[in-house]
């Protein structure tokens, strides 16, 4: 008579489970790094459109201007879907003159509140934000300023609003810390 060798079903099963447990550990770090490279595009496009607007300056004297700052309108990317104007290009003035192209966000997600990159100037002041795009969590790296866009459906009007710096439990400070925003204004994170 023959000796058959096999798997039984307990070891089987416990193959299984770890199979199960590894997959989950891959799809939750490949989740993971798919977000930290969406963010890290994000902060690269609005560096990027901020060398354009000072290039910008340099040549013109003044920053390009949507209207204003607190009381003017927010010009934001053809992609966003929120209240301000949405157009391709929604930096005034650089195409093609000083860029082919402006980036543009890749719109809405999952989330309750519109990603969006907005820009807005009185021409001698601007702030240019990524807006509600860090995925990865609250942001205390040098590209979080407490500066930053109302939220669109709090206020008809979507000028920069400068935030509290020393209430970091405040409602505005908690926008601020999942956007990236570049400015010519220092004042509103403690002068740096």
């Amino acid at each position: 008579m023959k000796n058959k060798s096999g798997f039984t079903i307990v070891e089987l099963l416990i193959v299984i489970v770890i199979i199960g447990i590894l997959a989950a550990l891959v799809i939750t770090a490949y989740n993971g790094i798919q977000q930290r490279a969406r963010d890290a595009k994000r902060l690269s496009d609005i560096r990027a459109v901020a060398r354009i607007v000072e290039s910008y300056y340099s040549e013109k004297g003044s920053y390009p201007t949507t209207g204003g700052l607190s009381n003017g309108f927010a010009l934001s990317d053809a992609n966003c879907n929120d209240a301000s104007t949405h157009t391709s290009d929604w930096v005034p003035g650089v195409v093609p003159s000083f860029v082919n192209s402006l980036p543009q966000s890749d719109g809405p997600r999952t989330s309750t509140y519109t990603r969006c990159y907005k820009y807005i100037s009185d021409g001698t002041n601007y702030v240019l934000s990524a807006w509600l795009a860090v995925e990865t969590g609250p942001q205390t790296s040098t590209s979080y300023r407490n500066l930053g866009f109302r939220e669109p459906v709090w206020s008809s009007s979507e000028g920069y609003y400068c935030g509290n710096i020393t209430t970091p439990a405040g409602y505005w400070y908690g926008f601020y810390q999942y956007s990236y925003t570049v400015s010519s204004i220092k004042t509103c994170n403690g002068g740096t």
